[in-house]
């Protein structure tokens, strides 16, 4: 550690510092080494290979955003700069039952255009000619290779689960899976696990809509599966002690409470959930 005279690699002087634990914040220094403040406190000694003045400005730990949308941006703009410039450090995309990890450049288009109110014509410059993975392993290994600005991590999306395994019309007109569709799911969800996602999205929420099609204004796979299906998917991460964001039905406040079921662990390993409850009912 630099002390006294020695350098730091960065010196950050005379912000309002807020240390993440919800004291107030105080003017200080910091002096940042091999990644790590190693030291804090007002006219700090010594001196930096790179030196900041933060007066009136406030220095934060960096944000983690746990619910955004990149999927598609981050394939042309992976610095996700808009992000970046507000303090943001770590992004989780696959939220709401949808990545781009599954499924042909028509389906996801159907997929993520009406749900995210974005262009279709804007989406489909972003994917088109872009999908080179075959698996969730592979898109995986594909995000490694992108020049990220920030931390990036995935859930995988349960409708692009269906729609690989069921085929995309039976994932929109059929509850209940057959056996075999059910296996070729869960051996698709437990890959991912392997792989380092964060865990399985799934939606329940009714405004999430196909945008185009023979199926255009249908409530995105998802929506459409037997409560069995959650359970058994939802397993899956419970075992492997990963997460299951869920969208919940602002119009059946029962769902709410099936999800707080499924997270329960009585009698068995309680399950991490993220829920999307920030909505006008």
């Amino acid at each position: 550690m630099a002390q006294g005279g020695s350098t730091y690699d960065l010196l950050i002087r005379g912000g309002k510092v807020f240390d993440g634990t919800g004291a107030p914040g105080v003017v200080a220094d910091l002096a940042i080494e091999d990644g790590r403040v190693v030291a804090m406190g007002p006219n700090l000694p010594g001196n930096a290979k790179r030196e900041v003045d933060a007066t009136g400005s406030w220095v934060t730990p960096g944000f983690f955003d746990l619910h955004a949308h990149y999927d598609a941006e981050i394939e042309v703009k992976p610095g996700l700069e808009e992000s970046v410039r507000h303090g943001v450090t770590h992004v989780i995309m696959g939220n709401c039952s949808l990545s781009v990890a599954l499924g042909s450049e028509e389906e996801l288009l159907n997929l993520f255009c009406r749900v995210e109110s974005m262009p279709r014509e804007v989406v489909e410059r972003w994917l088109t000619g872009r999908i080179s993975w075959n698996n969730v392993t592979e898109y995986y290994e594909h995000l490694e290779k992108i020049p990220m600005g920030p931390n990036v991590g995935s859930f995988l999306g349960h409708s692009n689960v269906r729609i690989a395994a069921m085929g995309y019309k039976r994932s929109l007109t059929v509850a209940k899976a057959s056996a075999e569709e059910m296996q070729t799911m869960r051996n698709t969800v437990q890959e991912a696990m392997d792989a380092g996602y964060l865990g399985l999205s799934v939606d329940l929420l009714p405004w999430h809509r196909i945008e185009k099609g023979e199926f255009q204004g249908e409530p995105v796979p998802s929506q459409h599966a037997h409560i069995s299906e959650y359970r058994a998917l939802a397993n899956i991460a419970r075992k492997q002690g990963r997460v299951l964001q869920a969208t919940p039905n602002g119009l059946d406040k029962k769902s709410v409470f099936r999800l707080m079921f499924m997270s329960a662990g009585w009698l068995r390993k309680a399950l991490r959930v993220t829920v999307v409850s920030a909505m006008d009912v």
